[in-house]
């Protein structure tokens, strides 16, 4: 039965719709903080999940919050990331509110966000776009905490039982038997787990809103997140019933083992089901390899801090014992549980950084967004943790064999005390990843937190450094310095920058900066009204010397200076993922050689497991650089003056028609194409080169895009 039903896991894996996590804004034509110059007929946003149509829509507002008379919006049939709202007349010249909410159908995250566009070059420029989940209980990352917290205790206590607490009988405590305290522990935690299993269902149904009765229905059709749902309760009624079938087996009995290694696969198969719900399971193009890589951690996660509050409940049995009986049986625990423990810490090391890869995709995010502040909190956490780990492997388990002949109490009560701070520690992190679980990734957030949009020119002996802050379409504080290596610029010289919007002709406007102090300058302005590139021409005029210019660039093309979505390169993620299989499966290999006191058969068969480990490695790390041979994972065409001006030449003849001269989506035929052009200002910068260079080259299906 438990087999059965863990490869009925293992198919559900395999039969899992690649999507990404949290249904949040991908691209959107119109374009958050485009102008338009004629009305559009219809807004369509692409998201980054998969969503539940009946739960997903798109409202357009004037600027007085008067509906736009259209819709209502529907998934797109091309692609069920897709809504599209279609306006029943044509829209006068405005500013325009979008606000959105969608529901994704595999995590059952609700999240909402608004956008303006302007139609019309005098409307005045729109706030930036905002987006943050519905607004449900606050309880569901606790009630995560506790379900993956449960989870991870089912799968060490059952293997603990299996494998560790064996050796207590081996070294002559017999009046320790293989239940007791542990399975006190294991009842609390299915207790706690049902508990934050039946509280999500009620989260999500509330997040739905509306008859609570419904709704429950609702959200156990959900797709992805209610067939999980589903599998999860049964994995976990199986697991209970295992249980309840060790309880009535004496523990003298040979097949008592066999059940608890049951158990065990269905603790590990509760776990797939929370990977195959996580962001892991979610990210867009790496989906295969995530996965994988987030139920490896689990697992490890589940046989080394899953294990803990059953080896810390073991050593207070072991009290009950004499003195020398207990020193013997308190070295042979640790001994054996160092052993898995080391191991499994190594998978949790090199699966979690694949993962931070994964989820964070550049450094800047760990601090600019809600998610990479709470995996920061995570690590200061895993530290400690690990550094708990190496005193007990290192220091306390070599004392405690020596002891285990003589006097060793103070020994063992260092030992049953740096347990129950390894224990307390490792439920700490596992909070921090319950709320990772209800965040946001970094790698898709576009987040609000770039504070100020920067650019630098090199002038003869001089270095310019240009700050404007926010950095958005609007009111901004544009600040400047001025290091020359002649000495300080004279208080008394005029400085000014000339902008120009780089997209179309706007016009010129003229900011005189006032001195603030030695080669600083600054004043506040509004003339960058418009989301986009503008061209900054700095003058200075100072007394004796010639009139300088400088020429600099910067973007307002994102919303508040944020920083876009980051798609991830498939090639990499698989290049990564193997390569890391390839030290995990020698870290093994090394492992099992200096374990010693390993049976002959167990050494055979995880000298195996190392073995097939090394070959799925190389030859996926092969596969990878073949895919890269028939298709780059980078642009192959150097960005040189004659690539560039050949691509120039050839965008007029081919590409201009649908996209417009400056690829805003306003060509001559696009008014005739559905769905219609992107704005390639706006979408140019959320892609890799790699995909860009097979969209030109490919074309797009689904759309007019040629090959």
């Amino acid at each position: 039965m438990a087999l059965a039903l863990v490869l009925g896991v293992v198919l559900l894996s395999a039969a899992h719709r690649p999507v990404a996590a949290h249904a949040a804004l991908l691209a959107a034509s119109p374009a958050p903080g485009e102008r338009l110059s004629a009305p559009p007929r219809q807004v369509r946003i692409e998201f980054t999940e998969t969503l539940v149509g009946a739960q997903s829509d798109i409202a357009v507002l004037t600027a007085s919050g008067t509906p736009v008379a259209g819709g209502p919006s529907f998934v797109d049939p091309a692609n069920p990331a897709a809504l599209i709202f279609k306006f029943t007349s044509e829209l006068p010249e405005g500013t325009y509110l979008v606000a959105w909410r969608t529901l994704s159908s595999v995590d059952g995250h609700a999240w909402r966000g608004t956008y303006r566009f302007m139609l019309g070059i005098g409307v005045a420029a729109p706030s930036p776009a905002e987006s943050r989940p519905f607004d449900g209980p606050g309880a569901e990352p606790w009630l995560r905490w506790l379900q993956l917290a449960s989870a991870l205790v089912l799968l060490g206590g059952s293997l603990h039982v299996a494998l560790v607490r064996g050796a207590v009988r081996t070294a002559g405590a017999i009046a320790v038997g293989p239940t007791g305290s542990v399975t006190k522990l294991l009842w609390a935690a299915a207790l706690g787990f049902a508990v934050a299993h039946i509280g999500l269902l009620i989260s999500q149904a509330l997040a739905l809103g509306g008859n609570f009765g419904l709704a429950l229905l609702d959200a156990l059709g959900l797709g992805q997140w209610g067939v999980l749902w589903g599998a999860r309760s049964l994995v976990f009624v199986a697991w209970v019933g295992a249980h309840e079938v060790l309880a009535g087996v004496a523990p003298v009995q040979s097949r008592l083992s066999r059940w608890w290694w049951a158990a065990s696969a269905l603790a590990a198969a509760l776990l797939v089901t929370i990977a195959l719900g996580s962001h892991a399971a979610a990210t867009r193009g790496l989906e295969p390899w995530t996965t994988s890589a987030d139920v490896a951690h689990l697992w490890a996660a589940g046989v080394w801090a899953g294990g803990l509050p059953a080896l810390a409940l073991t050593l207070l049995d072991l009290r009950q014992l004499p003195s020398d009986v207990r020193r013997a049986a308190a070295a042979r625990l640790a001994a054996r549980f160092s052993t898995l423990a080391t191991l499994a810490v190594a998978v949790v090391v090199l699966t979690g950084t694949y993962a931070a890869w994964a989820q964070v995709a550049e450094l800047p995010r760990l601090v600019r967004t809600p998610y990479g502040w709470t995996l920061v909190a995570k690590l200061a956490l895993v530290v400690p943790l690990l550094a708990l780990g190496g005193v007990n492997w290192l220091w306390m388990r070599p004392r405690l064999e020596r002891a285990a002949g003589g006097r060793g109490d103070p020994t063992y009560r260092r030992l049953g005390a740096l347990v129950l701070g390894e224990t307390l520690l490792a439920l700490a992190v596992v909070g921090a990843t319950g709320w990772l679980t209800s965040l946001e990734p970094a790698r898709q957030a576009s987040t609000q937190a770039v504070a100020a949009v920067e650019a630098a020119a090199q002038l003869d002996q001089a270095t310019l450094r240009l700050r404007v802050a926010p950095g958005r379409a609007g009111p901004n504080r544009l600040s400047l310095e001025i290091a020359d290596a002649r000495g300080p610029l004279d208080p008394g010289a005029t400085v000014a920058i000339r902008f120009a919007y780089a997209l179309r002709d706007l016009g010129q406007q003229n900011v005189l900066l006032p001195a603030e102090g030695p080669g600083r300058f600054a004043a506040d302005t509004d003339v960058l009204g418009v989301a986009g590139p503008w061209l900054a021409t700095v003058s200075i005029r100072a007394r004796g010397q010639f009139d300088q210019q400088a020429a600099l660039r910067i973007d307002l093309s994102t919303p508040a200076g944020s920083t876009p979505i980051r798609l991830a390169d498939p090639a990499d993620g698989l290049r990564l993922w193997s390569a890391l299989l390839v030290a995990l499966a020698v870290a093994t290999g090394v492992w099992s050689i200096a374990q010693r006191s390993l049976a002959a058969r167990t050494r055979r068969f995880v000298q195996l497991l190392a073995v097939l480990g090394l070959a799925v490695g190389l030859g996926a790390f092969g596969a990878a650089m073949a895919g890269a041979a028939q298709g780059p994972s980078r642009n192959p065409v150097t960005p040189d003056a004659a690539s560039l001006a050949e691509g120039a030449r050839l965008y007029a003849a081919e590409c201009a028609q649908c996209h417009g001269s400056e690829g805003l989506g306003d060509g001559p035929l696009a008014a005739m194409l559905t769905p219609p052009p992107f704005n390639l200002v706006v979408h140019v910068p959320m892609h890799p080169d790699a995909e860009l260079y097979r969209f030109i080259a490919q074309g797009i299906d689904g759309t007019a895009m040629p090959a």
